[in-house]
């Protein structure tokens, strides 16, 4: 069985993998608009936990990624929707059997990150359309139960911040001081 990881040093905690700063476009299709987003490095979980898990071990209750540093973290560099062929880096409704998967199963991104596209959808900290949808957050990257196309970096779904289902969890991630 894989460790199971919160953070970054102990065995509970996954390690940190520092992210490149970059840029990222992200578009709403609402509006028909699309913006360029700069971001500064920042580290980010190799993997995905759960938010039980993370309030399990550290009794907080977790902040999440921004939607913009998934995505760039999750292109590691490429700009193409995948960082890699699907069935060999995510699991979707086409190889999963229908049910989650142990993180950490499938080949990482070349910035050591596993799970980005597929398994579960990543939680993020960005409302997803205020106005339309009030208090509903952003999810990214696509998970086992999804078809290959909600598999790719910029796919974006929303859920209401108390909804729970198994196809999603977060990322720790901290900010690079300087």
């Amino acid at each position: 069985m894989r460790q199971r990881y919160i953070g970054n040093s102990s065995p509970i905690e996954p390690p940190a993998h520092a992210i490149p700063p970059g840029q990222v476009t992200l578009p709403d299709r609402r509006t028909q608009r699309s913006w360029s987003v700069e971001l500064a490095p920042y580290q980010l979980a190799a993997t995905p936990v759960t938010q039980a898990l993370y309030a399990q071990i550290t009794g907080r209750r977790p902040s999440t990624t921004p939607g913009d540093q998934l995505e760039h973290a999750c292109r590691a560099g490429t700009t193409g929707p995948r960082y890699g062929d699907l069935d060999e880096i995510g699991w979707y409704r086409g190889n999963s059997h229908e049910h989650i998967h142990e993180v950490g199963g499938k080949r990482p991104n070349s910035w050591g990150l596993y799970d980005m596209l597929g398994n579960v959808w990543d939680w993020c900290w960005d409302v997803y359309d205020a106005e339309v949808y009030g208090a509903y957050r952003v999810l990214r990257g696509g998970g086992w139960f999804d078809e290959h196309w909600s598999c790719r970096a910029s796919a974006r779904r929303r859920s209401h911040p108390t909804f729970q289902v198994d196809d999603v969890g977060f990322r720790v991630a901290r900010s690079i001081v300087r």
